[in-house]
């Protein structure tokens, strides 16, 4: 009896080293793309007529089969990160809280207020600093305390982001006439 019970043992415990993953390695797996099948299309078979003799009129010569020709795939617009004309139009949220601070400071500024004016214009530049405005009034901000160095700075940036307007040019450049005569406190 113990004779039949070594093979039986032997396999139980094979078995359970496969199953605890100890016997053997993992099987590995290969996976094969997938090809998917041409479409088979059969060129119809019609029996071509043959002439007896040679007529005086001009034969075409037999045209191949053609295999039908997927039409090609349109190729999608190149996604941009530059908005279009019509993005451009509408402001967003953010330049226009960027305007509304600036305008909180230009008040500021009327009222000789100009610490409080620059740091106003410092938010509004965090918001938006593309908006010229706020590079144009922290440049009157600085001259009100008298700071030669930092007006000059903040109208060559106004300049640069208000030169395509007109109106905002000249005062830029009226701002510029006005640094120049400035007298170096510091």
């Amino acid at each position: 009896m113990s004779t039949n019970i070594k093979p039986i043992l032997f396999m139980a415990i094979g078995v359970l080293l496969l199953c605890f993953g100890c016997a053997t390695t993992p099987p590995r797996t290969v996976t094969t793309p997938k090809q998917t099948p041409e479409p088979v299309t059969t060129p119809e078979q019609t029996p071509e007529p043959q002439p007896a003799a040679p007529s005086p009129e001009k034969t075409e010569p037999a045209k191949a089969p053609t295999e039908p020709v997927a039409p090609p795939k349109p190729i999608p617009e190149p996604r941009s990160t530059v908005p279009s004309p019509a993005q451009t139009d509408k402001p967003t949220p953010r330049a226009v809280a960027s305007l509304g601070l600036t305008e909180q400071a230009r008040l500021l500024i009327e009222s000789k207020k100009p610490d409080d004016a620059i740091s106003t214009l410092e938010k509004a530049m965090n918001l938006d600093p593309n908006n010229g405005r706020n590079y144009y009034f922290l440049a009157e901000a600085w001259m009100i305390k008298g700071n030669k160095t930092q007006a000059v700075q903040f109208n060559r940036m106004a300049d640069l982001y208000l030169s395509n307007d007109a109106g905002w040019k000249l005062k830029v450049q009226q701002q510029k006439g006005r640094i120049d005569k400035m007298i170096i406190t510091r």
